[in-house]
């Protein structure tokens, strides 16, 4: 079968549109990924562990002993996948929750959910905000 006048641009474009409206979809999740984090941990002055980079025994100097309450929420993001260049790779957008030093993320996770509620309650609106992306023509 041969398509006339096909005009793959036009596909590239709605590709760039959809991926606009998956990126608000993540920094939606993101959000609310932070909303019910904030709400588990809470964020009360007398609420949460402070301490230094432990000075004496086997650890000592190691940046991973210290601990400063808030790391886990800072630490939720939105990234893109990028090559060497900083061009899209692949259209891939994707929520973390922790790094070096809130290694704890997916155990908090397992205990008390806060990132897969967010994306459930966003997944059902997906296609909707892909369609208003479209809408509004990027």
């Amino acid at each position: 079968m041969r398509v006339a006048d096909w005009n793959a641009k036009v596909f590239e474009d709605y590709i760039e549109i959809v991926y606009e409206g998956l990126l608000d979809a993540a920094y939606i999740i993101k959000d609310d990924a932070v909303r019910k984090l904030r709400s588990q941990i809470g964020m009360g002055k007398t609420t949460g562990i402070n301490r230094p980079v432990y000075k004496r025994g086997k650890y000592a100097g190691q940046f991973w002993t210290a601990r400063q309450f808030g790391n886990l929420l800072k630490s939720i993001r939105v990234t893109e996948k990028k090559d060497r260049q900083g061009n899209r790779e692949k259209q891939n957008v994707r929520v973390y929750a922790g790094n070096k030093m809130a290694f704890y993320g997916p155990i908090f996770e397992y205990d008390k959910p806060y990132l897969r509620p967010a994306f459930y309650k966003v997944a059902p609106r997906l296609a909707a905000i892909c369609q208003e992306r479209i809408g509004k023509g990027s």
